[in-house]
């Protein structure tokens, strides 16, 4: 390397974790991207120096699935002293609110101040206001990514089969993914019809309520239209072996299609709505069986979960006690969580050896980067990719958690912090603590998503290290 390429930062001595591999090297950094991985080599005088001895050093982690509109700055704060530099958050919905406005008011009111970079998930809350064209019109403002609900016909929210099938080919005709909440609605409104006359209401009932086979359904109903519509879709929160196994048939057959498993059905069983402290764990889908989780494990392993997520909620200890434990529990769903996933994926995962530190920044970094068609400007270290980087000490724990005031994961401590975070070549996180002031999170602007989504296997070792 030439004197006159002399680099603005070096992190030096860590174990570098990218494509696959983990290497001791170095990461360079100039002008806010990452110039290259090297070892054996000497910074010049001027350059910053991290030190990340002992430590992994690994692209900033995206979560791709969170709650996070009106609760931006400090969800994102909690996301970036996790080790999390991008969220993609779905839009929130007033009434009679089209797709498209909900998408802009989400980048303009809520978006500045994000202590971490944002993207933004469009949602069809109201069926009703979907046109031909609006996907379109959403892909012009950076949003190549749709949500719809195959259940929650009681809130109205439920998309019927073949409005589905006109979305998903409008979809595939710009190169936009749609993601999908899997639960068939009008079944699970007649089972929970069945259960109330049969006196079944309580929190005990409430993963009854919500069978996997339908959830199973749902997704094998999905894959289908979008194999007839040739569109590319993102099952979100697979929670089980059922909907797992729905996926891996039709990835088998060489089905296009993306699959998201969120940190608590990997971590949690359905045995904690039996607990005193029950309510605090309502989520939909509902925690699974131990069986589940051995096959989402699995499903971790063997590719067929291409992305480790959140499915973070800005959700409070008052607001879920307050739910009626005789009414299913149902009330205020959803967990915290965007802070803890990479912590609890290293402890649940590396620590305790069901995967490697490679597949967890694969599922955590590199994946959501390449299903939300931003890699590898982000989720990857090699040259010119934005510098996010996360130097994650293993011995270490996270102290304090942001943006809620309970943590569902108490009875699994987490391992690992960030002795480091970088975004976009500034240091916003030291030894878990955010110390950068005014947040310089930005808009994740995306203009298609790739063709090809899977890890690519037509590269290697020399194009992101240089001994």
């Amino acid at each position: 390397m030439a004197p006159t390429d002399a680099p603005e930062c070096w992190i030096r001595g860590g174990k570098v974790v990218q494509g696959g591999l983990t290497v001791a090297a170095d990461v360079v950094i100039r002008d806010r991207t990452v110039v290259g991985i090297v070892q054996a080599s000497d910074p010049p005088g001027a350059a910053t120096i991290i030190d990340a001895r002992d430590c992994y050093v690994f692209a900033g982690a995206i979560d791709v699935h969170t709650h996070l509109i009106g609760s931006v700055p400090t969800a994102t704060r909690a996301a970036v002293c996790g080790g999390t530099t991008s969220v993609f958050t779905f839009t929130d919905h007033q009434i009679a609110e089209h797709p498209v406005d909900a998408v802009e008011r989400a980048i303009n009111e809520h978006i500045p101040g994000a202590a971490c970079d944002v993207g933004v998930h469009a949602v069809i809350w109201d069926p009703t206001r979907y046109s031909s064209g609006t996907v379109g019109r959403l892909a012009g403002l950076g949003v190549t990514s749709i949500k719809v609900w195959l259940a929650y016909e009681e809130l109205g929210i439920m998309i019927a089969d073949g409005q589905l099938y006109d979305i998903l080919r409008e979809a595939a005709s710009v190169n936009v993914v749609v993601l999908a909440h899997c639960e068939n609605g009008s079944v699970l409104s007649a089972v929970r019809r069945e259960m109330v006359a049969e006196g079944h209401t309580g929190l005990d009932y409430f993963a009854d309520s919500r069978p996997a086979e339908l959830e199973a359904e749902a997704v094998h109903r999905l894959l289908v239209l979008a194999r007839l519509a040739q569109a590319t879709v993102y099952v979100v929160h697979i929670s089980g072996a059922r909907p797992l196994a729905e996926v891996r048939r039709a990835k088998h057959d060489g089905q296009r299609c993306l699959a998201e498993v969120c940190t608590h059905h990997l971590v949690l069983q359905q045995q904690v709505y039996n607990g005193d402290d029950g309510l605090l764990y309502t989520v939909v889908p509902p925690l699974r069986s131990e069986s589940d989780l051995a096959s989402l494990w699995q499903g971790v392993r063997d590719g067929t979960l291409d992305v480790l997520a959140s499915d973070h909620s800005p959700v409070h200890r008052a607001e879920k006690l307050t739910t009626d434990r005789d009414d299913f529990g149902i009330g205020r769903v959803g967990l915290p969580g965007v802070q803890l996933r990479l912590a609890v994926g290293f402890t649940a995962g590396v620590a305790e050896g069901r995967i490697s530190i490679e597949r967890l920044v694969e599922i955590a970094c590199e994946m959501p980067a390449r299903a939300t068609g931003i890699y590898p400007r982000k989720g990857a270290l090699v040259p010119g990719s934005d510098a996010d980087v996360v130097v994650w000490d293993p011995n270490e724990t996270i102290v304090a958690i942001e943006d809620s005031d309970f943590s569902p994961y108490s009875r699994i401590p987490p391992r690992g912090r960030p002795r480091f975070v970088l975004l976009n070549g500034q240091i916003v996180v030291t030894d878990g603590t955010y110390l950068h002031e005014p947040p310089v999170g930005r808009y994740l602007a995306r203009r298609t998503h790739p063709a090809e989504a899977a890890p690519s296997t037509d590269w290697g070792h020399s194009e992101w290290f240089r001994a």
